[in-house]
């Protein structure tokens, strides 16, 4: 039988969460992956209902979690904040990016050897976030935040950058996305002292 609760805990950039029962009760575990795949990404407060059922451990958690009609109709200013970087911002500035390292290139041939490792590594990284929004959908092991975060620095910020906004994948977390902008800082500076020192 369905029951009721509210989400009075959720860690978005993990996948899961708290439901705690309107009939009282321990909190019911709750995992990305049983929401409506179609529909907004879960938030703290909203009201669902569920399928309880019992982990291998026999802890509680959530199957078959649906959002209760009155959180569906909020506006879409509280349902899901807008990333601070669009889509086509982010592609726009690749393209600017890579067109002046390769405008540098024809007075600095090292430009050439670093749009190269970035397109490289930017492909991989790309794939890294694509596979660790997948992880936390599906309550996989996830990708470390320090392994993506050194795939940035190591030239694949631009693609790292596109892939945030492609798979909507750690844009709302702001101490990632603080370290993510120091690691491009970081590799743009470099990349400037390479091309001007040799």
């Amino acid at each position: 039988m369905r029951e009721q609760g509210r989400l009075t805990d959720w860690k978005d950039d993990r996948g899961f969460g708290f439901i705690t029962p309107l009939g009282g009760g321990a909190t019911v575990f709750a995992h990305v992956s049983q929401f409506p795949q179609s529909q907004r990404r879960p938030m703290v407060t909203d009201l669902v209902t569920y399928l309880p059922e019992r982990d291998d451990r026999g802890r509680p958690r959530a199957r078959d979690i649906q959002f209760l009609a009155p959180t569906r109709m909020r506006t879409a200013r509280h349902e899901a904040p807008q990333p601070s970087v669009s889509i086509t911002t982010a592609t726009i500035v690749v393209f600017l990016f890579a067109g002046i390292l390769a405008v540098a290139g024809a007075v600095f041939p090292v430009a050439w050897l670093i749009l190269g490792v970035d397109v490289v590594v930017s492909a991989a990284t790309v794939l890294a976030y694509r596979s660790d929004k997948l992880a936390a959908q599906r309550g996989r092991r996830r990708t470390e935040e320090n392994a993506l975060h050194l795939m940035e620095l190591g030239g694949g910020w631009p693609g790292a950058l596109v892939a945030q906004q492609l798979y909507r994948h750690k844009t709302r977390k702001q101490s990632f996305q603080i370290v993510f902008w120091l690691m491009v800082i970081v590799n743009v500076g470099f990349s400037v002292w390479l091309i001007t020192a040799f």
